[in-house]
């Protein structure tokens, strides 16, 4: 991580676990038009029914959250990160078993890498783990990340599988203790 920074960062948690799971990207969300209503009646306006849209989640993105929540509960801190954070992920995809042997080889090899037309945009991975970790209370809120570090997307032979990262740092909430921290490097 020494390369994102030109000050070692202090590193006050850090948790790394595997979760044994076949990743998948997040969907978009589903919209749906409704009747606007007001003290339980049909608003309209010029004589034409009123509108409203409400995005919910598809029954397959649901699903998928109910399955892998659980399985990221088992490593999530006792209780949510506040400082600073930094991501890492590396996501192992199943090789498609219709591919023929010389694709399946060189994807293994990882010489034929997952883009997004054959697995989903690598962004919509990083949400649907971000999301779900969310959920399950690892931090307060993802405006606390400040950077990633090396993510992939990469196909696997073996089981696939999330490798998450996940680290917590110090940062001054002062300027005494700023000039404790740079005396300590120097």
């Amino acid at each position: 991580m020494s390369d994102l920074f030109p000050i070692k960062p202090k590193i006050i948690n850090k948790i790394s676990f595997t979760v044994n799971f076949k990743p998948k990207p997040q969907e978009r969300g589903q919209s749906a038009a409704i009747p606007l209503k007001k003290d339980g009646k049909q608003v309209f306006k010029k004589g034409k029914p009123v509108y409203t849209s409400m995005v919910h989640k598809s029954t397959k993105q649901a699903n998928y959250e109910k399955a892998i929540i659980p399985l990221l509960e088992q490593h999530k801190p006792d209780k949510p990160m506040t400082g600073a954070l930094i991501f890492s992920v590396i996501i192992y995809l199943p090789i498609p078993e219709s591919w023929t042997q010389w694709k399946k080889d060189a994807a293994a090899r990882r010489v034929l890498l997952p883009t997004a037309s054959r697995s989903g945009d690598i962004d919509n991975f990083f949400k649907q783990c971000l999301d779900c970790m969310a959920q399950c209370g690892y931090f307060v809120n993802d405006s606390q990340f400040v950077g990633m570090y090396k993510p992939y997307k990469v196909y696997t032979a073996h089981t696939p599988r999330w490798e998450i990262k996940l680290w917590e740092i110090w940062q001054p909430q002062t300027a005494k203790e700023y000039r404790e921290f740079m005396g300590r490097l120097s």
